[in-house]
């Protein structure tokens, strides 16, 4: 008998303040799992992690000049301000998803290596999947996945590459998907993850189409 696609389960990543009405409502997507990714239909697997996501990410403690704090602060103010301008463009009747992505983007480049910025690149890729521009928003999760791995954080990390590999499917694009999917699986094996954020990734990578799971197991 032949088992049912399955797709993977949604991250808690996806950006906070945009309700789930609003982007089932917009974005007809080609096919119907992202739609219950984006709409929250697919339950996320930690729901307190999906709480502690919509808290800004707290940075490691580093000794640095008064000049560069300063700097630092002020970008990320900036920023800020921009995600506010992009949530307000999609929060209303009419929404301008093209834009809101676009500000978006300008927002987590403006917050460098900054530990925030990994959130924002995820928020933008999501952004950019309301415009229908799928091409960059997987670019863009991607963007957040080796941020995040960069910081050492290796369950955000492969999260964002399921995300992206959901982004690639969704696209069409089978070869990316498969590659981001294993990705992920590798880093599964870490030995900074604890044995719960190791087995909810795997049952991440167990959830996608059969073609790409199996591949990417062991």
């Amino acid at each position: 008998m032949t088992r049912p696609t399955t797709y993977p389960a949604r991250s808690h990543h996806l950006p906070p303040r945009i309700s789930r009405q609003a982007v089932t409502g917009t974005r007809h997507l080609a096919t119907a799992t992202l739609a219950l990714v984006l709409a929250g239909a697919i339950v996320p697997h930690d729901m307190a992690a999906q709480q502690a996501a919509r808290q800004p990410v707290r940075s490691v403690p580093i000794t640095t000049t008064d000049a560069t704090t300063d700097v630092t602060t002020r970008a990320n103010a900036e920023a800020d301000a921009l995600e506010a301008r992009a949530t307000a463009l999609v929060d209303g009747q009419r929404k301008d998803w093209a834009t809101a992505a676009a500000l978006q983007g300008r927002a987590a480049a403006l917050r460098a290596d900054h530990p925030r910025a990994v959130a924002s690149w995820s928020r933008a890729a999501w952004l950019h999947v309301g415009a229908k521009d799928r091409a960059t928003a997987r670019r863009l999760m991607e963007r957040a996945a080796r941020q995040a791995l960069a910081g050492g954080d290796v369950e955000r990390a492969a999260n964002a590459y399921l995300d992206a590999a959901l982004i690639a499917r969704d696209d069409g694009r089978e070869e990316q998907a498969l590659r981001l999917a294993r990705s992920a699986r590798a880093l599964a094996g870490s030995p900074l993850l604890s044995v719960e954020q190791r087995t909810a990734i795997l049952q991440r990578v167990g959830d996608t189409p059969r073609s790409v799971a199996a591949s990417v197991r062991p």
